[in-house]
C-alpha cells in the first residue's frame, strides 16, 4: 500500500502588533465642556494595526471559508507564562487548495478583560495562531475611544495603549516569542508596525537583520518626535517599507533630507511639501521620497496613494545582490526614473476607508510569501494584487469586518 505524502511545509508570516478594542461613539456632534448629549449608537469591535494587517494576510491568503458547525474552539491560559493557547484549529471549512497555504502567527499582549477575549477569538476565527499572545495581569486590553460625528463625519480618538505598551525588548527573548521568531523554523516574513513601543521595533528589526528573517515595515503612526539615528536604525537592510504620503514624508524629513511633515534635526530647517520638493504625490515629490528610503539600505519601497493607486521604486536587489522582477510590463502601470506607478482597484462605491491600508500591507505580505514558491517576487504584480484588495475594503464599514477574502477581489477587473 503506498505511503501518504508528507505534508508540505507550510510558508509562515510572523505580525508582531497591537491589539485594541475600538470603542465607537456615533453622535450628532461632539458634547461642549460639562455637557451630556445622547448619542446615535455604541459599537465594540476588534481593531489595533497589528491585528488589522494579521487578519488581512490571512484572508488575502484564503478564499471565503464556510463555518464549520461541528467544530467546539475553547481557549485556555497558562497562569504562569500569561500565554494565550487555542485549542480552535476548526471553526471553518476551507476548500482544500486554501486549507493551509500559508500560515500566520501573532505576537501581541491583552489585558485579563472582555476585550482582551475578543480579540483572541477575532483571530483565532480568522485561522491566526493566537498560541503566542500574552495575556497579562494587573493592565488593560489595549483601547481606541472614537467619537464620530454623524453630521460631519470627523472623529475624535483617544487611545490607551494598555497592554500593547508592555510589549518591550525583553518579551522578544521569552520561549514561545523566541521560537516563533529565531527558532529552527523562521518566519518566511515578519510584519511590524508601530502601534507598539519604539525600542521593540528597533530590538526586532536589529534582531531580525542578524538572524536573516525577512521584515516588512509599515511605520504608523510615525512618531511625534524621534531622530534620524532612529530612523537610519529601522530602515538600514530592510526588505519592505509600505507607507502612506505623511508617514514617507514623516520619514524622510526625520532623515534630515526634507520632502515633508516630520522631526528634523536639531538647528536644521524642516522643508515641507511643496517647499522645493513638488506638491506631494506628485512624480517629482515620488522621486526625492524613493531616493532617500532606497539610499538609508531598504529593498523594496512602496508609497501608498489613495484613490491615485500607490507607486514602488524600481531597481530594486534582492539580499543575494540579485534583481528582482520589477513588473515593468503590467497594466496600467507608469514608470518614471526610478519608481513607477499603479492605478487603484475599481470601487463601486467609497464607504469607509478605515481599512484600505492595512488591507494592501496584508495583500502585499502575501505576495511576498508566495514569490518564495518559485519564479521570484514580482513587486509590481504584489501592489497591483494590493490596490485591488484595498478597493475592494472602502466599499464596507468597519476595520477587520471590511478586509475582503482573497476571492472577493483576486478577479475583479481593472479599469
Amino acid at each position: 500500500m503506498p505511503s501518504s505524502p508528507p505534508p508540505k511545509k507550510l510558508k509562515r508570516i510572523v505580525v508582531l502588533g497591537s491589539l485594541n478594542a475600538d470603542l465607537v461613539t456615533l453622535t450628532p456632534r461632539i458634547p461642549r465642556a460639562g455637557e451630556t448629549l445622547t448619542a446615535t449608537s455604541f459599537t465594540t469591535g476588534p481593531g489595533g494595526k497589528g491585528a488589522n494587517q494579521a487578519v488581512a494576510c490571512a484572508r488575502s491568503s484564503r478564499s471565503r471559508p464556510t463555518p464549520n458547525p461541528s467544530s467546539n474552539s475553547e481557549s485556555h491560559h497558562d497562569e504562569e507564562s500569561g500565554e494565550q493557547t487555542s485549542s480552535s484549529a476548526s471553526k471553518w471549512k476551507w476548500k482544500s487548495k486554501d486549507a493551509g497555504e500559508i500560515e500566520v502567527i501573532f505576537l501581541g499582549a491583552v489585558g485579563r478583560d472582555a476585550h482582551g477575549t475578543l480579540l483572541v477569538n477575532t483571530l483565532s476565527s480568522n485561522a491566526i495562531s493566537t498560541s503566542s499572545i500574552l495575556l497579562l495581569p494587573d493592565t488593560s486590553t489595549g483601547t481606541a475611544t472614537i467619537l464620530v460625528e454623524s453630521r460631519s463625519g470627523e472623529n475624535r480618538i483617544l487611545y490607551v495603549p494598555g497592554a500593547n505598551g508592555l510589549v518591550t525588548p525583553p518579551l522578544l527573548s521569552s520561549p514561545s516569542w523566541s521560537r516563533a521568531l529565531w527558532g529552527t523554523d523562521k518566519p518566511d516574513l515578519l510584519v511590524l508596525q508601530l502601534e507598539v513601543p519604539l525600542e521593540t521595533v528597533l530590538a526586532t528589526v536589529r534582531k531580525a537583520r542578524e538572524e536573516g528573517v525577512e521584515v516588512l515595515l509599515n511605520p504608523a503612526p510615525i512618531p511625534e518626535a524621534w531622530g534620524r539615528e532612529e530612523v537610519r536604525g529601522l530602515l538600514g537592510g530592510l526588505g519592505h517599507l509600505v507607507v502612506n504620503e505623511g508617514e514617507a514624508g514623516g520619514l524622510v524629513s526625520a532623515a534630515g533630507a526634507g520632502a515633508g511633515a516630520g522631526g528634523a534635526a536639531p538647528g536644521e530647517k524642516r522643508m515641507g511639501v511643496g517647499e522645493g520638493e513638488g506638491d506631494t504625490g506628485s512624480d517629482d515629490w515620488l522621486e526625492r521620497v524613493f531616493s532617500v528610503l532606497k539610499g538609508m539600505g531598504v529593498r523594496h519601497v512602496v508609497v501608498t496613494l489613495g484613490e491615485r493607486g500607490a507607486a514602488y521604486s524600481l531597481a530594486s536587489v534582492t539580499a543575494e545582490g540579485g534583481r528582482v522582477r520589477e513588473g515593468s510590463g503590467q497594466e496600467g502601470g507608469e514608470g518614471r526614473n526610478g519608481f513607477e506607478r499603479v492605478k487603484a482597484g475599481r470601487v463601486e462605491r467609497v464607504v469607509d476607508t478605515t481599512a484600505a491600508g492595512d488591507t494592501f500591507v496584508g495583500a502585499y505580505a502575501v505576495e511576498v510569501v508566495r514569490g518564495l514558491k518559485g519564479g521570484g517576487f514580482d513587486i509590481g504584480r504584489a501592489v497591483e494584487r494590493a490596490c485591488r484588495a484595498a478597493a475592494k475594503a472602502v466599499e464596507r464599514e468597519g476595520a477587520i469586518k471590511a478586509i475582503p477574502w482573497r476571492d472577493e477581489w483576486e478577479e475583479m477587473g481593472e479599469e
